[in-house]
């Protein structure tokens, strides 16, 4: 068996012996001769990274939505207490958004929910203004996400009380429209 490695390969393969970085890159390089042109893990990453899916991903936009309502009714104030210890135990707060006919307020009211021990429990209203936008992403199937956020404690003196108050930053396909000042309860909304 004939070696035929030149003193410049053996010199620089010593080189790399000693250094982390080098030898993780001279691994990559040796897999990547020895891929055989098909479609491997490498090239299929390369696809999810394509121009068309980075457009797609780009799409996505946040709005964050105050969670109205629930200062004044402890229903409300004990969903968001069960947020309060999910977080606490550092669990996944899970949560939705669900259409609400037959409140009486408003025909169009959508309401929050988080999931706890199996059971939904309420803990506030989408404000007037947003309603239109969301509506209208809820109907379209457009939402990706909804995450708690601004979860904290308020001093209300007028009742001598600390309260809940939160908000959600909710992730949907596309851009969000703008919020309506024109809405009121129980306007029709155009889908």
């Amino acid at each position: 068996m004939v070696n035929f490695q030149s003193q410049d390969d053996e010199d620089e393969e010593q080189n790399i012996q000693g250094d982390p970085l080098k030898e993780l890159l001279a691994f990559a390089d040796s897999e990547f001769e020895e891929s055989d042109g098909d479609c491997d893990e490498r090239e299929e990453a390369a696809i999810s990274t394509s121009p068309q899916c980075q457009v797609e991903q780009a799409q996505q936009t946040l709005e964050y939505f105050p969670v109205v309502g629930s200062n004044w009714e402890m229903r409300y104030q004990d969903g968001l207490q069960k947020c309060y210890e999910l977080q606490v135990k550092k669990e996944n707060v899970k949560l939705r958004v669900e259409h609400e006919p037959d409140n009486i307020s408003d025909c169009n009211a959508l309401k929050f929910e988080v999931l706890s021990d199996g059971q939904w429990f309420i803990i506030g209203y989408c404000g007037v203004k947003k309603i239109p936008k969301l509506k209208r992403a809820l109907h379209h199937h457009e939402l990706v996400s909804m995450e708690l956020c601004n979860l904290r404690r308020i001093w209300y003196p007028k009742i001598s009380e600390f309260r809940f108050s939160a908000g959600i930053n909710i992730v949907k396909r596309g851009k969000w429209d703008k919020d309506d000042p024109n809405n009121r309860y129980n306007s029709s909304i155009v889908m």
